[in-house]
C-alpha cells in the first residue's frame, strides 16, 4: 500500500485527485529542514553517494544534496573518482 496526499476533491462529480510525489516533496522538505536546523561547520556526518563525476562525489546528506570535491577524496593524487 501507498500514502498520498488529496489535491481536490470534486464532490459534484465524485472524483478524488491525490498525488504521492507531493507528498513526497513534502516529506523531503521537512526532513530537509531538520536536517539543516542540525548541521555546523566542522561536524562528522554520514552521507550515500548519488553519483560520482569527474569533478567529485555528489552525497544524500539526509535531504540535502552535498557535493566532495574530487581533491577531498584522498590525500593522494585521484585518478577518477
Amino acid at each position: 500500500t501507498y500514502n498520498f496526499k488529496i489535491i481536490k476533491i470534486n464532490h459534484r462529480r465524485g472524483n478524488v485527485v491525490v498525488s504521492r510525489r507531493a507528498l513526497l516533496e513534502e516529506t523531503r522538505d521537512k526532513r530537509r529542514q531538520s536536517t539543516l536546523s542540525t548541521l555546523s561547520e566542522g561536524q562528522l556526518i554520514e552521507g550515500t553517494v548519488k553519483n560520482i563525476t569527474d569533478y567529485g562525489a555528489f552525497l544524500d546528506l539526509g535531504g540535502i544534496d552535498g557535493l566532495l570535491h574530487i581533491t577531498d577524496i584522498s590525500w593522494g593524487r585521484v585518478g577518477h573518482p
